[in-house]
């Protein structure tokens, strides 16, 4: 092919050597968590501000593989906040609730808890698919003791959200924390003086027992130490 054959097909591609070179843009880094905020903003909840940021950075830490078990789910806010953390990895979300709240702090109409029908599930499945998370979300329809009973997963973290109940959130402790991997997470909502049996609960079981603690507000969380 003569030269100027090749300067004719290149000057029509727009690859001609003359012509002026258009600007290199610059590289952008885009903040994971802000690119898909709005999408979780979106969905109803509880978490005070800056704490879905907080669970999504603490399951972006965990391994590609790593098994996550939320104790009380909504209608989705934490579960999404998680579970964008989870894209393009093969990490998972066991998401246990009843769907139908409670008898004693989680009731229908009270406290700006409201849903229609008899459960919240359709709505906080409809969040998940919607925003296409529901690959990494298995949703457990069931109280968490229930589940407790029939457990047998090593967990990377765990996040209780569940009943504000002592007596709950002590079972809860005790049933699930030991299936923690070494250096595995426990995160936990509402740790304030206004929940006192959440609290108490904190304070007395896993205060003491967790190293690298840290808060954003009255969510905290700390990491099983690890084996020497």
């Amino acid at each position: 092919m003569s030269n100027v054959m090749l300067k004719t097909i290149m000057e029509r591609l727009g690859l001609s050597s003359s012509a002026t070179p258009e600007p290199v843009a610059e590289d952008i880094t885009i903040d994971p968590f802000e690119a898909v905020w709005p999408e979780i903003d979106t969905v109803p909840g509880f978490l005070a501000p800056n704490q879905e940021r907080c669970l999504f950075d603490l399951v972006s830490a965990l391994p590609q593989d790593a098994l996550v078990l939320e104790v009380g789910s909504f209608l989705g806010r934490s579960t999404v906040s998680m579970a964008f953390a989870c894209r393009n990895s093969e990490r998972r979300i066991f998401a246990v609730d009843t769907f139908e709240g409670n008898a004693h702090d989680f009731v229908k109409g009270k406290n700006k808890i409201h849903w229609e029908g008899d459960s919240f599930f359709p709505v906080f499945w409809q969040h998940l698919r919607e925003r296409g998370l529901d690959r990494h979300v298995i949703p457990l329809r069931a109280t968490s003791l229930a589940i407790a009973r029939c457990w047998g997963k090593p967990l990377d973290m765990i996040y209780l959200d569940g009943s504000h109940q002592y007596e709950d959130v002590v079972a809860e402790i005790d049933a699930f924390v030991p299936w923690l991997k070494p250096g595995g997470c426990v995160a936990m909502h509402d740790v304030i003086e206004g929940w006192p049996g959440v609290y108490r609960a904190w304070n007395e079981k896993l205060a003491n027992e967790l190293v690298d603690q840290g808060h954003v507000g009255s969510l905290r969380y700390g990491y099983v130490r690890s084996e020497s």
